[in-house]
């Protein structure tokens, strides 16, 4: 039985390389020139979230790794967005108590 290697080309780390150089361009473009309000946020995570996605893709290959690799990332992903959910519900939810009125002078016991 003669077992042949996969030949390892260039082309998708070329690839891989041009993307993020154009999703750090579009997160710059957002970042520095076109401001859209609350947009800015969502459109900057957006394109982070794309760059984290072609590097664990291509760099970390996650594309040649089997099921239970990817159920594990799935899983680690979900926990994180589920702490990251209670953590901004806790926020949000969060009842403040007013200050205290400011005692007035008091004309008791340490008064002379």
């Amino acid at each position: 039985m003669v077992m042949t290697a996969k030949r390892a080309t260039a082309a998708p780390y070329l690839l891989a390389y041009l993307a993020l150089l154009a999703l750090a361009g579009v997160s710059l473009v957002f970042a520095r020139a076109i401001h859209w309000g609350r947009w800015d946020l969502v459109i900057n995570l957006t394109v982070a979230v794309a760059q984290a996605a072609v590097v664990m893709w291509f760099f970390m290959h996650l594309s040649e790794a089997g099921f239970q690799v990817r159920l594990g990332l799935g899983v680690g992903v979900s926990l994180l967005l589920t702490l990251l959910f209670l953590a901004v519900a806790d926020v949000a939810t969060r009842h403040v108590q007013p200050p205290a009125p400011h005692p007035g002078p008091s004309f008791g016991f340490y008064e002379r």
